[in-house]
């Protein structure tokens, strides 16, 4: 078993200083895996309803200032030598797939193989507007495809694709990440859909307890999730133990 934690980037803690000492003082007390959460911008009103708040909101402080995720990712690559470095979780399409792709295999490189990639498709939608992201309606189609652009680019020596919103050939990608085949690939939340992207694209499961309409509070109701990751494994013909867990 693996012990982490999130460590947060937002206000009062988006600095240099405590950034370094929060992540040094991590590894020092032997936990595994550092999690940074991502956004971009924040918008001073929304409608879209936060998955994981009874309320529908973001929690009190994490609307205001943060650093961008994997930009700080990366200077905690610089302070640290142990620990996992961990997408906690990356919003895929808030950036294009390609130069995603390239932020995160220079960061595996810079970190000598510590990066995992939990990744989601997302839920403000003012966000994705303001940052103009695919469309927020087509996010799980768009996730599924940038998340084999990523593959196909950390993986092929003449990478290609022609998607309906990814499309790259004859390009060098190189340095490719250190992990091999490239680093691992999470899925976050718990819906059927969620459940098939694991499945299909993913080295593994990154559920979130909280959720207000299926919570995983108890042993018994984390159970009945994992069977359910289980059930769609074997209806597609998946080996039921291939995919790691993180909780």
């Amino acid at each position: 078993m693996e012990f982490g934690f999130g460590l947060h980037v937002q206000a009062p803690l988006d600095t240099r200083e405590a950034i370094r000492t929060v992540a040094v003082r991590g590894e020092e007390l032997g936990f595994d895996y550092l999690a940074f959460p991502d956004h971009i911008i924040m918008p001073k009103d929304y409608a879209s309803r936060h998955p994981y708040s009874e309320l529908g909101r973001l929690p009190r402080g994490e609307e205001g200032d943060f650093l961008d995720q994997l930009t700080a990712m990366t200077f905690v690559t610089a302070v640290t030598n142990r620990a996992r470095l961990m997408t906690s979780i990356i919003v895929v399409h808030h950036r294009p797939a390609v130069m995603k792709a390239r932020m995160l295999a220079t960061m595996d490189v810079l970190s000598k193989g510590r990066v995992s990639v939990p990744c989601g498709a997302g839920w403000l939608k003012e966000e994705f507007e303001a940052l103009g992201a695919p469309p927020f309606a087509e996010r799980g189609r768009v996730t599924d495809e940038y998340i084999c652009a990523f593959k196909e680019l950390w993986t092929s020596d003449n990478p290609s694709t022609t998607g309906d919103f990814v499309r790259f050939s004859d390009i060098i990608f190189e340095p490719k990440p250190v992990q091999k085949p490239h680093s691992p690939i999470f899925i976050g939340a718990e819906s059927a859909p969620a459940f098939r992207r694991v499945v299909n694209h993913g080295d593994g499961w990154f559920p979130i307890g909280r959720n207000p309409s299926n919570r995983m509070d108890t042993r018994q109701r984390y159970r009945t999730n994992l069977e359910r990751l289980h059930i769609v494994a074997e209806e597609r013909g998946r080996d039921r133990g291939r995919h790691r867990v993180f909780s």
